[in-house]
């Protein structure tokens, strides 16, 4: 896919800055950036320039996981997932959340991979999600299953990790969605997804939430100019979303589309990405078929 020239028409704009959305919004896209932003109506759209009507729609930010150690990109985007970041350089964790205020510094809870390390009987070995990986991974993410369920769970442990990220947040630090993707039982692009609700959970708005995955990676990874918010001039990575999710954190889920850097996945093309994923470990499959 190569990028495009288009127009979004009729979209509620949520541009991750903390202000009001915008309805019925009009965003052109030109060479991979924002060149334009307003009420339809009001803003001029080129000639030559695609229009795709999204009334009904939410428009976003790309998301940004600033904790990968792998996995395949092509899951990342069409979750809407259109930064990843390996892991930054390790630091002591202050225990009194009121140290990490001066000055503030950024906390990744990482809450997704926790999940998974402290409530393991949550997991299902039938997970519709391990389509999308190579037989081996399965088998291996099965057998790390199995030893987890070894030990009983840590409930109360991961109640506690919720509560000290919600005094984090009191405290004013700055949080930063990451998921250790990587690791068995963390999805790649999926699992952002659900540090997004743990997120909200611990104390965030969904707001607060969205900006974690948006905003905040921007400004700590010094790419606040370019990206992290939906405004004129920036690259044009955004998600499109079916439902609100200033409503409800839970629907970055219902991807609708996805623009990274101006290359449109519409809803066909991230529906057929998908099968293609899942078709392409059901291929890996093969050898192991003799």
């Amino acid at each position: 896919m190569t990028p495009v020239d288009l127009a979004f028409l009729h979209a509620t704009v949520i541009d991750a800055t903390g202000g009001r959305p915008r309805p019925d919004a009009t965003l052109v896209v030109r060479d991979g950036r924002i060149t334009a932003l307003g009420r339809f109506g009001d803003t001029h759209v080129p000639r030559g320039v695609r229009k795709v009507e999204l009334p009904g729609k939410f428009v976003v930010p790309g998301l940004c996981d600033v904790r990968v150690h792998g996995g395949d990109p092509a899951l990342f985007l069409a979750n809407g997932v259109t930064t990843v970041r390996p892991p930054l350089p390790p630091r002591r964790v202050p225990l009194d959340p009121a140290e990490f205020v001066r000055p503030p510094s950024p906390h990744i809870p990482t809450l997704s991979r926790y999940s998974v390390l402290d409530r393991p009987s949550l997991l299902s070995a039938d997970d519709y999600r391990l389509k999308y990986l190579s037989p081996t991974e399965r088998d291996g993410w099965r057998w790390a299953l199995e030893k987890l369920r070894r030990k009983p769970d840590r409930a109360a442990l991961f109640a506690h990790r919720l509560r000290f990220t919600g005094a984090l947040h009191r405290a004013g630090v700055p949080l930063l969605a990451g998921t250790d993707t990587g690791m068995p039982w963390v999805f790649p692009g999926f699992a952002l997804h659900e540090e997004l609700a743990f997120l909200v959970e611990a104390g965030c708005t969904p707001m607060q939430a969205l900006q974690a995955a948006t905003r905040e990676p921007a400004r700590y990874l010094g790419r606040s100019a370019t990206h992290g918010t939906i405004a004129v001039g920036k690259v044009a990575d955004l998600l499109v979303l079916d439902a609100d999710p200033l409503l409800d954190i839970r629907n970055t889920r219902k991807v609708h589309s996805v623009l990274s850097g101006g290359t449109h996945l519409t809803p066909t093309a991230r529906a057929q990405l998908l099968v293609t994923e899942k078709w392409g470990a059901a291929r890996q499959a093969a050898p192991h078929s003799r």
